[in-house]
């Protein structure tokens, strides 16, 4: 039973530091913004617009997938927690009554 807490707990603690991840993404404005309308040229002035556009949502994009895939461990935590409870069912004798 302890190797499946220790793998629900580590599971929770990637989950949370992911959905911290995410939240710093998100948010995030690009400094390469502030250049671009600061550039007297309009011709370097939009590629950096493109690139921050860019970057921008590879952001959004990386932070959409590091709350997936904190859900996923949550959910494999969940899962585990249930597995556990079976298995202490068994042991106990309880998981084999018949109902």
């Amino acid at each position: 039973m302890t190797d499946l807490r220790l793998d629900t707990t580590v599971l929770l603690a990637a989950s949370r530091r992911l959905a911290a991840v995410a939240d710093a993404l998100a948010p995030c404005t690009d400094p390469v913004v502030t250049a671009a309308s600061a550039t007297p040229s309009p011709v370097l002035a939009e590629a950096l617009r493109s690139f921050a556009d860019d970057s921008t949502r590879h952001r959004r994009l990386l932070a959409d997938d590091a709350r997936t895939l904190g859900r996923q461990l949550g959910d494999s935590a969940a899962a585990l927690d249930q597995v556990e409870a079976g298995l202490a069912g068994a042991v106990s004798g309880d998981a084999g009554a018949t109902p």
